[in-house]
């Protein structure tokens, strides 16, 4: 669970390729990724399987941006086909909140790492020591 009195720069972080990933954890592939993160609670289990889908084979997510993010990854991470919605599902503030939250909660268990990319960023998978 996220510590939310734990500041980034708090952690104890390492710098692989330019990213920035909790200590003792590894940059991974996709498909590593998707064999050792555990499917533990709904944001958790949608989240890291909707990074996994946006991820290209090396594990690297190029240019992430939220909106976009959301509503071509997280809608299908759910199980929900956009035609076949009642209603529109928006990206909001509310939303945008979550996945900035949800980025961080990652970052710091080490299921994710982190670099600046101008006015985008990029992420990559990550694995903490203890689920290898």
């Amino acid at each position: 669970m996220i510590n939310p009195h734990a500041s980034v720069a708090a952690l104890d972080m390492d710098t692989v390729d330019g990213f920035d990933l909790l200590a003792g954890a590894r940059l991974v592939t996709k498909a590593e990724y998707q064999e050792h993160t555990p499917a533990v609670g709904l944001l958790f289990a949608t989240i890291t399987q909707a990074l996994a889908a946006a991820a290209n084979d090396s594990g690297l997510i190029e240019d992430h941006e939220d909106p976009d993010f959301f509503k071509t990854h997280v809608i299908s991470a759910i199980g929900l086909d956009p035609e076949d919605l009642t209603s529109p599902i928006t990206y909001d503030f509310f939303t945008s909140m979550t996945l900035t939250e949800s980025r961080m909660e990652l970052l710091q268990l080490g299921y994710l790492a982190t670099r600046g990319n101008g006015d985008t960023m990029d992420l990559h998978l990550a694995l903490p020591a203890e689920a290898m």
